[in-house]
């Protein structure tokens, strides 16, 4: 069996190496690989999934792609419809090995939150902050308010993005307090934006009044940004290999309708 992950680009990827390493430790007969797919290609890539010349029995999707999937699948869990997006697909074939069905969802949200609990932080009662308003925030953010957390904010340059996001989270129902201001009591501060991006949104960090713990979903050298501030100011730093090795175990699940043996996902040797 064959599974590959998309994106633009693609080629910095740790995805293969998580789930190779996992397929060998569970005695799967698979092999995981990667394909550069754009927003302008994933259609015809998607047709290629469903003639059986990509023979792949599931993906994973990374931006530019997510929402496009949306409505490329056959079927989309709630869980995705919720985020906003799809980044795990189960491609269900027939015996001459046609694509039945396209059966997406995400693991964005799951999987930020079940990395941070690897990590021993404790979302129950948190004050979370999330810096941006893109795709993976509102996935984040989605799955937080299930979390048991005290309140939810954030924080954007483009303060439209930040007020259709609270919106979006609005309709949720949850007691969470939502707030798109800075939350000088926050427990947890979250980058939702491009490693690139990160120095440039250090300014509500000065204005926080406890030692909150920094995660960036972003990962390997150069190391995000957000660990030097951190560490500048004598707070915890997580990065994103914590999200990403739970969101491969969860993807694990979505594929082959099975949980993943215990121990079989760990960070990959960087």
């Amino acid at each position: 069996m064959n599974l590959e992950v998309w994106g633009s680009p693609i080629e910095h990827s740790l995805s293969p190496a998580i789930h190779n390493a996992a397929f060998g430790r569970s005695a799967i007969d698979a092999s995981f690989g990667l394909r550069e797919v754009d927003a302008q290609s994933l259609s015809a890539q998607i047709d290629d999934v469903r003639s059986g010349r990509n023979p792949i029995v599931g993906l994973s999707a990374t931006m530019p792609l997510k929402q496009q999937l949306l409505e490329l699948c056959d079927d989309v869990d709630h869980v995705a419809r919720g985020a906003g997006g799809v980044n795990a697909v189960r491609i269900e074939r027939d015996q001459a090995g046609n694509a039945a069905r396209l059966v997406g969802t995400s693991t964005d949200g799951a999987g930020f939150c079940n990395g941070m609990r690897a990590q021993g932080v404790s979302l129950g009662g948190a004050r979370v902050q999330l810096i941006g308003a893109g795709g993976s925030a509102q996935a984040i953010a989605v799955s937080l308010l299930s979390q048991d957390i005290e309140a939810l904010s954030v924080v954007n340059r483009d303060s439209g993005r930040a007020t259709d996001l609270v919106k979006v989270l609005s309709d949720q129902d949850t007691a969470v307090e939502l707030a798109l201001s800075v939350d000088l009591d926050a427990d947890i501060v979250v980058f939702c934006v491009p490693r690139d991006a990160e120095s440039g949104l250090f300014d509500s960090l000065d204005l926080l009044r406890g030692e909150p713990t920094i995660v960036s979903l972003s990962y390997g050298l150069p190391t995000p940004p957000s660990r030097d501030a951190a560490q500048l100011r004598g707070w915890r730093h997580i990065d994103g290999i914590a999200m990403l090795v739970a969101q491969a175990e969860l993807a694990y699940a979505h594929w082959f309708a099975l949980p993943a043996p215990d121990g079989a996902y760990r960070p990959p040797a960087l």
